[in-house]
């Protein structure tokens, strides 16, 4: 079963909670979110980890301290579990949204702001840029967004990160409010197994989410900092 969770991020965490929050994730994640610059930065990196330890203290009944990632050659992480445990996670803005399956999945999420739309026409194909440009005007940057987390979704399903360009393949929807994707280097012929579902989490951002089913949850569970509170006392034990 697809489960997907988002969690809404504050501008400012209680520093007794982020230091609580701190000690449960591994080493290298400290490291990691200790060279954030920004504060906020720090919050979504560490709250992301939390949340898949979360999933898998709840799911496999272990400790949190028994938990350990291993990465592909492409730096996707990935928890050796059974049954199998695979897991996106993507942040932007005010929230971090988490996807997990037994089956490899991706999720990518973006804060809707102005841009330049001609910048479609060099991380698009000529056919989604057309199609962008034919939009009206006031759903183009809407449009821009939805098609780029919609692509940057499978590109983190796949799990081969920046070695997939999102111009290497074309995104279509069709009337039944499905999504084709196609490989524009072989026939323009369909990827099979490959599902899309997006979300509307909150109107200022763009949710996509990819699979190899169609059995996406209807809702995402949402969470705020004060649910954190309550739930981090599984991972303290």
């Amino acid at each position: 079963m697809i489960k997907i969770q988002a969690f809404y991020i504050p501008s400012h965490i209680n520093p007794y909670l982020f230091e609580r929050l701190f000690k449960l994730v591994d080493l290298d994640k400290q490291k990691k979110i200790n060279q954030f610059t920004s504060v906020k930065d720090s919050y979504r990196s560490l709250i992301g980890d939390i949340a898949i330890r979360l999933l898998v203290c709840q799911k496999y009944h272990i400790s949190n301290n028994k938990i350990f990632y291993q990465y592909n050659k492409y730096n996707k992480p990935n928890i050796a579990l059974n049954p199998p445990f695979f897991f996106n996670i993507s942040h932007s803005g005010d929230w971090v949204v988490v996807i997990s399956h037994t089956s490899e999945v991706g999720i990518d999420i973006e804060k809707i702001q102005d841009i330049d739309i001609n910048i479609s026409s060099k991380y698009f194909t000529y056919f989604e840029h057309q199609n962008l440009l034919s939009c009206k005007e006031e759903d183009r940057i809407p449009y821009f967004f939805d098609l780029w987390t919609l692509k940057e979704s499978y590109i983190k399903f796949v799990g081969k990160g920046l070695s997939i360009p999102l111009n290497s393949f074309l995104i279509e929807k069709t009337c039944s409010e499905q999504f084709k994707i196609r490989n524009i280097h072989e026939n323009f012929d369909n990827i099979e197994n490959v599902f899309f579902k997006q979300y509307i989490l909150d109107s200022n951002y763009s949710l996509s989410a990819c699979a190899p089913t169609p059995n996406f949850p209807k809702d995402i569970e949402i969470f705020t900092i004060d649910d954190l509170k309550s739930l981090i006392l599984r991972l303290e034990k």
